[in-house]
């Protein structure tokens, strides 16, 4: 059975098509609000996560060097960055590999920037962390998350679990 094993390699991309730079992405983690269940019919306590309270989700980008797309990623704005990846799968039965395409898309504002380090023949470091307003991520052409709070979107592997909370809000 086939397994995936590693990312082979990535590009990215600010606006679908130019080329940012050599760069380390840290992509969104996903988290909910939580409230806690307790009282009288429950044997304890137990913690409800909410789903249509996510909580904030954040992009890290690290470069080698600072560049002009990196200096135009801090500008106060929303951006669109696309991370395309081929992601290494292998199959431990006739020793084979195989590449599948790995996306990650992006909207989000910067929220802090640092052009890095000047240290002689060395990377330096530059970062930019982006407070990201929609992030939707793609495997072999499926997509496995599609979240954007704003629009009570929450997509995650084909199951829209915030259908029922927008169509009681009227949306």
């Amino acid at each position: 059975m086939e397994k995936p094993v590693k990312l082979a390699n990535a590009t990215v991309y600010k606006d679908n098509s130019e080329i940012v730079g050599i760069a380390d992405a840290e992509l969104p983690k996903v988290e909910f609000d939580a409230e806690a269940l307790k009282g009288l019919g429950v044997a304890g306590e137990i913690e409800m996560p909410n789903p249509a309270s996510i909580k904030p989700m954040a992009c890290k980008l690290k470069f080698n060097t600072v560049t002009p797309a990196f200096a135009s990623l801090t500008a106060p704005t929303a951006h669109t960055i696309s991370i395309l990846g081929s992601m290494q799968w292998h199959n431990p039965d006739d020793k084979t590999a195989r590449y599948v395409q790995v996306r990650a898309f992006i909207i989000g504002w910067p929220k802090s920037s640092s052009s890095g380090k000047g240290e002689q023949g060395k990377t330096m470091d530059a970062e930019i962390e982006f407070s990201v307003q929609v992030y939707k991520l793609e495997i072999d052409g499926t997509v496995y998350y599609e979240i954007d709070p704003e629009n009570f979107k929450l997509m995650i592997d084909g199951t829209d679990y915030l259908a029922d909370v927008r169509a009681n809000l009227g949306k």
